[in-house]
């Protein structure tokens, strides 16, 4: 039997269900669902990019702008980009840190920092869950749409902010138990070097 079968086994003895890999059902569950917020997240960036190109091309070939680009690329596409790709870049430890101090603490201090970082990342996500919601149901409410094409709804896509941070605030807890159980967790950018 090898090393992770016998992990595996000794796990699966107190009860939780792991998968082959080791780690618990409930931390791939958390996996994806971030992919699965990932993928609207891409479909975002496309529809961007190819509305700004039949934008520009209209407004240069036929002197004709696609209406509401401008709107639509602000209040739709980017938000989905962005609030929707979070618990992604948290899944990847993609997120900006400054670790100049912590580098200088010793290991167990520089995991505790990194737990803290990530509970309070949480937190502020939770928060800014509620407060997104707040907003959403508020433009809800009145059908808040663009004012300067009126034909463009606003309202739906102000969803997408607390969705995104459900996401991120539950990945974090995912994090937590990664920073927890693996030994030295690197980000997708430190594994190409």
């Amino acid at each position: 039997m090898s090393a992770a079968e016998a992990a595996v086994q000794a796990d699966a003895s107190s009860g939780e269900r792991l998968e082959p890999r080791g780690r618990p059902h409930w931390v791939r569950w958390i996996d994806g669902a971030t992919l699965a917020l990932l993928i609207p997240a891409g479909a975002a960036v496309i529809f961007m990019v190819l509305q700004i190109i039949i934008d520009v091309a209209g407004r240069t070939l036929f002197n004709t702008p696609v209406r509401g680009t401008m709107e639509m690329t602000s209040d739709w596409w980017m938000v989905a980009m962005v609030f929707l790709a979070l618990a992604y870049a948290q899944s990847r430890n993609e997120h900006i840190r400054a670790t100049m101090i912590t580098e200088m603490l010793p290991a167990i201090w520089q995991r505790a920092a990194e737990i803290a970082t990530v509970l309070l990342l949480g937190m502020l996500a939770l928060a800014m869950v509620y407060f997104g919601w707040t907003a959403a149901m508020d433009s809800y409410a009145v059908r808040e749409a663009s004012s300067n094409v009126r034909s463009i709804p606003l309202w739906p896509f102000r969803f997408l902010v607390p969705l995104g941070c459900v996401g991120l605030a539950v990945q974090c807890v995912g994090t937590i138990y990664e920073i927890v159980t693996v030994p030295h967790r690197t980000s997708h950018a430190e594994e190409a070097f």
